[in-house]
C-alpha cells in the first residue's frame, strides 16, 4: 500500500500540456554569460563544490556521506574529477548513481491590509503546492531550461541528472522494490531548488503579464511604492489582489494554467486566504468558496503574521506544542530550536522585554542587533523589494536615516527598525560630499561624536544649524 502510493506519486499521468506555458519572459543571456556558463570545469571548481556540501546530509543508497569524499580527497580526488568531467562531456551517468531512498519520518504587507479603511479591499491568498518537488513534470523542466536559454549540452546534462531515476522506500528498516519515476526532482539534490524556482518563476511571468495589461489589480503599500502581486517562499507563495470576484477568477486562471503545464497541484487543505478589514464578510466568504480554501486571520505558522500589540502571551501560546513531546523530545527541542525561534521572530517584531528576559537576558541586545542589521539593509540594499516597500511607506526623501521616527500607525517592523537608532548611530558618520546636507556642529562627520560636544564655549542657535559648506571658503576649493 505504501509503495503503491509513492509509485503513483512519481508517475506522470500524461495530463501536462507544456504548450500552455507563457513564453519569452525570461531575461536573455548575453554572450559573456553564455561563455561563462559553457566554459569547461576545473578540478578546483569540482573540489570547491564538494566542500561546499553539508558533510552529513542524507546519504545515497551506498550509505556514504559527502564527508567521506571531503575527508579522503587526496585519495579519491583525481577519480572524482575525471568522473564529473566525463559527465559534463557526455551527459551520461551510471544508472545506480541516480537512485533515491525515501525515508518516512510577508508581514509588512498584511499590516497595511489590516489598517486599510478605504473602499478598496484586498486579499492575500497563501498557496501551498502539494508535493511540489515530486509532481514537477520533466517535460516542463526541460522546456523551462530551453526558455532560459541554456545550451543543448547544459539541458542534456541537467535532464540526464533529473531523469532515469529509480526510487525505493525504506519502511521499518527494510527496502521495498525499486521502481522507476517519470516526474519530480530529488529532495536533497543541490540542483533541485534551482530547477524548482526556475519552473515556478513562470507563474510569476503569467501574473506579471496580467498586472501589466491591467487585469490583475496588485496592492500598493504607499502611493509611490512598488505594486505587490506575489511573493515566493520555496514551495509556498502568497498572491495579492483586489478583493473582488473578477480578480479571484484571474487568480484561478493563472494557477490552472501553470498547474496544467507543469504538473503542480494546489493543496486546498493547507492553503488559506486573508482579507483586509474593509472587505465585506459576505464577499470574503464568496471568494473563499470560489477558491475552495478557508479564510484566516493569520497567514503565519507559529509566529503571528500580523503582530499588532505585542504581549508575552501571544508568543508563549505558539510554543504549546512541546506539551505533546516526551521528556527526551523536550530536551532536544530546547537545545536545538529554543534559541532559533526568538531569532526568527526578532527580525520582524519588537518583542516585549519581559519575554526576552524570560528566554535569556541577552536576547534584548540580540534583537536590537537584528533591527540594526535591517537598518543597514535599508541603506545599502535600496533596490531589494523589502527595502523599496518599507522606504516608500515610511521614509521621506532627504531625511537622514538616524532621524527615522515612529508614526501612530507604524507596523511593529518599523518600530523595531527605529528602536535600533542608538546602536546604528554609534557606528555612523555623515558623508560630507559638498557639505550642503551636513550640519557642522550637530552631525557626526569628523571623529566619533558631534563637534558640539567638544566646544568650550556656547554656540548660538543660528550657528548651531550651519552646514559644513557654509564654513568652507569657496576660494579654497
Amino acid at each position: 500500500m505504501v509503495a503503491d502510493y509513492f509509485q503513483a506519486l512519481f508517475q506522470e499521468d500524461g495530463s501536462c500540456d507544456v504548450s500552455l506555458a507563457l513564453r519569452g519572459s525570461f531575461p536573455v543571456l548575453n554572450a559573456t554569460q553564455n561563455l561563462f556558463i559553457n566554459g569547461e570545469f576545473s578540478c578546483d571548481e569540482i573540489k570547491q563544490a564538494l566542500f561546499d556540501m553539508a558533510p552529513f546530509k542524507a546519504p545515497g543508497p551506498d550509505g556514504f556521506h559527502a564527508k567521506l569524499y571531503q575527508r579522503m580527497w587526496l585519495v579519491v580526488g583525481d577519480s572524482l574529477c575525471k568522473f564529473v568531467m566525463h559527465f559534463f562531456e557526455t551527459g551520461c551517468l551510471p544508472p545506480d548513481i541516480k537512485d533515491t531512498l525515501l525515508v518516512l519520518i510577508p508581514k509588512e504587507v498584511l499590516h497595511s491590509m489590516g489598517k486599510k479603511s478605504t473602499s478598496k479591499g484586498f486579499m492575500a491568498v497563501k498557496i501551498d503546492l502539494e508535493k511540489a518537488y515530486d509532481r514537477l513534470s520533466w517535460d516542463f523542466i526541460q522546456d523551462t531550461l530551453m526558455e532560459v536559454g541554456l545550451s543543448e549540452a547544459w539541458v542534456r546534462n541537467i535532464m540526464s541528472r533529473v531523469t532515469s531515476s529509480w526510487v525505493s522506500i525504506a519502511w521499518h528498516g527494510q527496502l521495498m522494490d525499486w521502481f522507476h519515476q517519470s516526474q519530480g526532482v530529488r529532495q536533497g539534490d543541490a540542483i533541485s531548488p534551482y530547477l524548482f524556482v526556475l519552473c515556478v518563476e513562470r507563474l510569476g511571468h503569467l501574473i506579471n503579464k496580467a498586472v501589466s495589461v491591467g487585469d490583475w489589480k496588485a496592492i500598493k503599500l504607499a502611493t509611490y511604492g512598488p505594486a505587490l502581486s506575489l511573493l515566493f517562499f520555496a514551495d509556498d507563495m502568497v498572491l495579492f489582489a483586489k478583493a473582488i470576484v473578477d480578480q479571484m477568477k484571474i487568480i484561478l486562471n493563472c494557477l490552472e494554467c501553470i498547474c496544467a503545464s507543469s504538473g503542480q497541484r494546489v493543496s486546498f487543505q493547507k492553503s488559506t486566504m486573508f482579507v483586509s478589514k474593509n472587505v465585506d464578510r459576505g464577499l470574503a466568504l464568496e471568494l473563499s468558496r470560489m477558491f475552495g480554501i478557508p479564510l484566516t486571520d493569520n497567514l503565519g505558522q507559529g509566529t503571528p503574521s500580523i503582530h499588532g500589540h505585542q504581549t508575552v502571551w501571544i508568543y508563549k501560546s505558539h510554543c504549546g506544542c512541546s506539551k505533546y513531546l516526551s521528556l527526551a523530545g523536550r530536551i532536544t527541542l530546547a537545545k536545538t530550536v529554543l534559541m532559533a525561534i526568538p531569532m526568527y521572530v526578532m527580525q520582524t517584531a519588537l518583542l516585549p522585554k519581559e519575554l526576552c528576559l524570560h528566554i535569556e537576558k541577552e536576547n534584548a541586545t540580540n534583537e536590537s542587533s537584528f533591527f540594526g542589521k535591517g537598518r543597514v539593509g535599508l541603506i545599502h540594499e535600496k533596490k531589494s523589494l523589502w527595502a523599496q516597500v518599507v522606504s516608500s511607506k515610511y521614509m521621506k526623501r532627504g531625511v537622514c536615516v538616524s532621524k527615522f521616527e515612529v508614526k501612530q500607525r507604524s507596523s511593529n517592523l518599523w518600530r523595531g527598525l527605529v528602536s535600533a537608532n542608538p546602536i546604528l548611530n554609534q557606528g555612523m558618520k555623515k558623508l560630507v560630499r559638498n557639505g550642503k546636507q551636513t550640519l557642522f556642529w550637530l552631525d557626526i562627520w569628523l571623529g566619533e561624536s558631534p563637534l558640539i560636544d567638544l566646544c568650550v564655549q556656547e554656540i548660538g542657535l543660528v550657528d548651531m544649524y550651519r552646514t559644513v559648506e557654509s564654513y568652507w571658503p569657496g576660494s579654497d576649493g
